[in-house]
């Protein structure tokens, strides 16, 4: 089961930090954030706050179902964030291989 927080993070980034937002907002490039209503029709990497503090990175599909999720948990969203950038590079250079048949 997927934990949301129900808390939301204030929008201000005037710090020049990452500052994901909370309760399912939708990190995008690692430094700007989206809204779940921005982010509704495309895939896209959300981090989520759990009941016991931690944060999970999950991707999700355009139809709002998350189709992955990282298999840790980290004690910071700057953390999860920061694995979500590593995620994605390496899912973006993954070659496709196929099994064969015999």
């Amino acid at each position: 089961m997927l934990a949301q927080s129900g808390d939301a993070a204030p929008a201000d980034n005037s710090s020049g930090k990452r500052n994901p937002i909370r309760s399912g907002g939708v990190v995008d490039d690692g430094s700007r954030t989206r809204s779940d209503e921005e982010a509704r029709g495309v895939a896209h990497f959300q981090v989520v706050g759990q009941p016991d503090g931690r944060y999970h990175w999950q991707l999700v599909n355009p139809h709002g179902t998350p189709a992955a999720r990282s298999s840790e948990s980290y004690a910071t969203e700057d953390e999860a964030v920061a694995a979500v950038e590593q995620a994605r590079r390496l899912i973006g250079e993954a070659p496709i291989k196929r099994l064969a048949q015999g």
